[in-house]
């Protein structure tokens, strides 16, 4: 039982057998009056009547009622009197108030197991532990009684005390137990990692003289090889989009020019086609007037006109001006067959450059792939170590058990020796004794004959 509901429990059974047990005052010696101050002073213990008692998995239940409806409060101690109140039944502590004026409490003390408490039993508030029991005529002169009750307190005092030195020695002893559990795992755990830094050590240098070092080197150096190109690659597409942004820019400011050059050699072509329409209308006029004056003049010859253009500044005729015209045309014609070959070179070259990025993207994914390749290759590599330190440790014992063999055999060897020694050294007593001696020295001389291994376990320094 926990120690917080042990002591606490024995604590009240002693004060209950003390108060049942204690020197019970004479009959023909009155008790000294009270004063009225100590009457006020004392508290006044609450009474009742018990209703039912119940046994529920192994303990005992009381329901008594209040006088006066008081309220009982959990925890409270009551002790049980009998019916007429001449003597002590047992001690109960309240564990439930169900309504006010009842109680429900555990019997935790009785005084005979054979007189347990019963319904119309009277209960009383245990205010103090000093509380005396109560005294009738009766029971002041019963000596068996005060004699049993002070054996019972004694035993109940004295199974207080073991009670208390056994929970305390127990928790003395789970306390040095668990510290020494906790020592011995420690001690365990520092010896596995200890054991296991050992063998780490033993499989790296095993690994380091088997040429696995050599190994990791060269994936190492493939591995920094590959992220070189990888960058490589990475740069190279950033270099190139930025050429295909400039490229773009600039064939969209080609198409503009282009554009512009267009829309200039059409509104060109439409002045042109203008002028061309005005020279022929006047030139038709010009025809018309000079048919008008050859008829005037009954066909006489006159100096042929100068046919001048329409501009006032330019002095040029009309064949001058169409072949300016022309010339004009064709030099426009030229520069927008330019910018056209121009924003086709544009082209072309964003082609290309759409090209190498596809190039540059399709070695960037080949070497992921030689990348992924590499950790699959490290990953053999990890686990071609793990095999070889599991063969390493199954020769190891392998070489154990040779070993463990080995002795056994010499040490079969040696009872087989002291045994021969033990016989060898008997009197002859008998023929058969000494056939069995001689058998012993044949055996041990043809031993002694056979050749010998220099390179024999036993005989390794």
């Amino acid at each position: 039982m926990p120690r917080r509901i042990l002591v606490p429990t024995l604590a009240a059974c002693v004060a209950f057998l003390g108060a049942c047990g204690g020197p019970r005052p004479a009959a023909a010696t009155p008790e000294p009056a009270s004063t009225p101050k100590q009457q006020a002073a004392e508290p006044v213990a609450t009474t009742g009547l018990v209703a039912t008692v119940t046994a529920v998995e192994g303990r005992t239940l009381v329901e008594f009622t209040l006088d006066g409806g008081a309220a009982a409060e959990p925890g409270t101690p009551y002790r049980v009197l009998s019916a007429d109140g001449a003597r002590i039944k047992g001690m109960i502590q309240v564990t439930d108030v169900p309504a006010k004026g009842r109680a429900v409490a555990r019997v935790i003390a009785l005084t005979d197991a054979a007189d347990p408490p019963a319904p119309a039993d009277r209960v009383r508030e245990l205010t103090s532990l000093a509380e005396p029991a109560p005294t009738t005529p009766a029971a002041g002169g019963d000596a068996a009684d005060e004699q049993r009750f002070a054996t019972l307190r004694e035993q109940y005092q004295r199974l207080l005390a073991e009670a208390v030195s056994r929970h305390d020695s127990e928790l003395a002893e789970a306390r040095r137990a668990a510290d020494a559990r906790i020592a011995e795992a420690e001690a365990g755990l520092r010896r596995t990692l200890a054991e296991s830094e050992r063998a780490q050590a033993a499989e790296l240098a095993a690994a380091k003289s088997l040429g696995g070092e050599a190994a990791l080197a060269a994936v190492a150096s493939e591995r920094e090889a590959i992220s070189t190109r990888t960058r490589d690659a990475l740069a190279e597409r950033d270099r190139l989009r930025v050429e295909i942004d400039a490229l773009t820019t600039l064939q969209q400011e080609l198409q503009r020019r282009l554009e512009r050059l267009s829309a200039e050699r059409t509104e060109a072509e439409r002045a042109s086609q203008a002028r061309l329409n005005a020279e022929r209308e006047a030139r038709e006029q010009i025809a018309g007037r000079l048919a008008g004056l050859e008829k005037r003049e009954e066909g006489r010859a006159s100096a042929t006109a100068a046919m001048l253009s329409r501009d006032p500044a330019r002095s040029e005729g009309v064949l001058e001006r169409l072949d300016r015209l022309s010339a004009e045309t064709a030099i426009a014609s030229e520069r927008a067959n330019r910018a056209e070959a121009a924003a086709n070179e544009a082209n072309e070259a964003l082609l290309a450059t759409r090209r190498q990025l596809a190039e540059s993207q399709a070695a960037r994914e080949a070497a992921e792939a030689k990348l992924v390749e590499v950790g699959a290759v490290d990953a053999k590599l990890a686990a071609t170590a793990d095999e070889l330190a599991a063969a390493r440790r199954e020769t190891a014992a392998a070489k154990e058990r040779q070993s463990a063999s080995e002795l056994a055999r010499l040490e079969a060897e040696r009872a087989l020796f002291e045994l021969s020694a033990r016989v060898l050294r008997l009197p002859r007593a008998g023929s058969e004794l000494s056939a069995l001696q001689e058998r012993l020295r044949a055996s041990l001389g043809a031993r002694d004959l056979m050749p010998t291994d220099a390179k024999a376990p036993e005989r390794l320094p």
